[in-house]
């Protein structure tokens, strides 16, 4: 999905710049801002991850002027973050729901700090963003709740398998102490057989029996 020029609305996470742009009304995120945040090294890998229609490309303006930049949508956006084992991901997801998307729903713009009043939006603007932060808070919480439940199912099925593990391993034990002890058996038999063969073999040359002792001369 390749888009021309969009309009980019910079926010802040702790001193970090998080880039979004609006296409047809709907929010898409800088993906290399997302990454920097999450500290993935290497943002085209990570976007691999994420289904076709929840990435795209765009125009924007950089540091070095005017380029493409990839972007990922809301769901893609929640995939990146909910799939980071990184500390700060549980602290971005929380700015994202508890901070951005309330003050974007209210305002129209995030602003941690007071800044000097500003033109008012054209109603069509308020009405736009009041819009965005509506179905972004909407559709990450069922996502969430997606995840939730898919979470949930695996954590049955480890369960499940650890108890399955357990019992194999008790079996594999007892089946160990069994052949043990049937190894011990086997070596009392055979020592006792061994004991019995020399007796007979000594009882046999005592007699004078063919084959044992001194042979007879004829």
């Amino acid at each position: 999905m390749t888009n021309m020029e969009n309009p980019v609305i910079p926010f802040d996470f702790e001193g970090r710049e998080v880039r979004v742009v609006t296409i047809e009304g709907e929010p898409w995120w800088v993906a290399a801002d997302v990454c920097a945040v999450l500290e993935h090294s290497n943002s085209r890998k990570a976007l691999q991850t994420l289904d076709e229609d929840e990435v795209g490309v765009t125009i924007a303006y950089t540091s070095v002027g005017r380029r493409r930049v990839s972007i990922i949508n809301e769901p893609g956006l929640y995939s990146l973050v909910l799939r980071s084992r990184k500390p700060q991901a549980r602290a971005f997801k929380r700015w994202l729901t508890h901070e951005v998307i309330p003050a974007i729903r209210r305002t129209g713009r995030y602003a941690p700090e007071p800044e000097p009043e500003a033109a008012p939006r054209p109603g069509w603007a308020e009405a736009m963003v009041t819009d965005i932060a509506g179905r972004a808070t909407q559709l990450f919480e069922h996502r969430v709740q997606e995840l939730e439940a898919r979470h949930e199912g695996l954590l049955d099925q480890v369960t499940a398998l650890e108890q399955r593990h357990a019992e194999l391993s008790l079996r594999v034990r007892r089946d160990a102490e069994l052949l043990a002890a049937m190894s011990a058996r086997l070596a009392e038999v055979s020592g006792a057989m061994w004991t019995l063969g020399g007796r007979v073999e000594l009882l046999c040359t005592m007699s004078g029996a063919p084959g044992h002792g001194r042979r007879r001369r004829y």
